[in-house]
């Protein structure tokens, strides 16, 4: 059996933990057991589920509470804890924190996974230390993962190991989005949607998914579909502001607010269309499981095209006012819902894992050095 530390700022509900979690769920735990390394324990439903799959979870100091005893932090799980894993494997939209991959490299952990799962990060300084980290990269990482091509260059550019980084696909359990017309009548009776023209979002409240654009097109569809409703998964920082302004702009009746779910899939049943207008995505996940359930994807050209599968996305320029988007949301076509198209096949779970597993079982392949800087 292999042992695996996946290392990540914190156990919530978003892209890059939901990859971590659906390779988990779906992993032979006879071949592989996981644990956690993480900055923050958020208490979630996700790191519950985690402790109920076997995974232990521990914690460092962040970086933000003191550049000392970040490291003591560190290098003291380390030498602890260095012996009983065969591989760690670190996730993130950035590298401005790799320092628990310098202390897996101290004390000898064999495989070091870089996993790259976006393509740029907020904050001029947490981008100006990205790139300086990527020029290490190299010599702390062994082996090097991104979520598309995107994310390749922004965590590998420039650097010898881009030419050895390799796009593992994000992968999810294609059949659970299976559309399935009992589950779509059952979860609009429950949110009171049955005669509404349902835009779904599924995107945490941050900067980078765009909420405030969203709203900009929800009042301008509005006027062409009165029928409209547009309904909000996830949380985050900026949701209050959000909610705010839809009560300001008079757009209540027209927006619901579902906060964190565990029921995507079903909540993809139950929509008409995903409207996805991010600023910028390592990947974007989420496109990935509206095709399985069938449903038309409205997206940005700053989306990955990488998630071009089906004839059911376009993109749209951010560039593009808010009006002309909603002109083209309602003038979508809603066709009856389709089976899985063959080419989403290449995103299901079981390729990701044995992907994974083969990463996980590769063994050294670069020198142990105790150097920390």
């Amino acid at each position: 059996m292999k042992r695996v530390l996946m290392i990540t700022g914190g156990l919530r509900r978003n892209g890059t933990e939901a990859f971590m979690l659906n390779a988990i769920r779906n992993m032979d735990p006879k071949e592989v057991q996981f644990d956690f390394l993480v900055e923050e324990r958020t208490g979630s439903d996700v790191e519950q589920e985690a402790m109920a799959l076997g995974a232990q979870i521990h914690s460092f100091i962040p970086r933000k509470q003191g550049w000392k005893a970040h490291i003591r932090s560190l290098d003291a799980f380390f030498k602890a804890n260095a012996h009983r894993y065969d591989a760690v494997h670190f996730n993130g939209n950035s590298f401005t924190g790799i320092m628990p991959l310098v202390y897996a490299r101290k004390y000898g952990i064999p495989v070091r996974i870089a996993h790259s799962h976006n393509v740029s990060t907020a904050g001029l300084h947490n981008r100006l230390l990205h790139r300086l980290n990527r020029a290490r990269i190299a010599g702390i990482a062994t082996h090097y993962l991104g979520c598309s091509e995107g994310a390749l260059d922004w965590g590998f550019k420039g650097t010898r190991a881009r030419k050895e980084a390799r796009v593992v696909n994000n992968g999810i359990d294609l059949d659970s989005f299976r559309f399935n017309p009992e589950t779509r009548d059952r979860v609009r009776r429950q949110l009171c949607l049955e005669k509404a023209f349902t835009v779904g979002s599924v995107a945490a409240f941050r900067k980078a998914k765009n909420h405030g654009f969203m709203i900009d097109v929800l009042r301008e569809l509005v006027k062409l579909r009165p029928d409209t409703v547009m309904v909000f998964a996830g949380d985050g920082e900026l949701k209050q502001e959000i909610e705010r302004r839809v009560i300001d702009e008079g757009l209540a009746p027209h927006a619901l607010f579902l906060g964190s779910r565990s029921d995507v899939s079903d909540l993809m049943q139950a929509f008409d269309l995903l409207l996805f207008p991010s600023l910028y995505e390592g990947f974007g996940i989420v496109a990935i499981e509206a095709q399985a359930a069938g449903l038309p994807v409205v997206a940005s050209t700053a989306v990955p095209r990488e998630t071009d599968l089906t004839p059911l996305i376009r993109y749209i320029p951010l560039d593009v006012p808010a009006k002309e988007w909603a002109q083209k949301i309602a003038q979508t076509e809603l066709s009856p819902r389709s089976d899985i198209h063959p080419a989403l096949r290449k995103h299901d779970i079981k390729e990701t894992c044995r992907l994974l597993m083969e990463v996980y079982s590769s063994g050294a392949s670069k020198p142990r050095s105790d150097s920390t800087t």
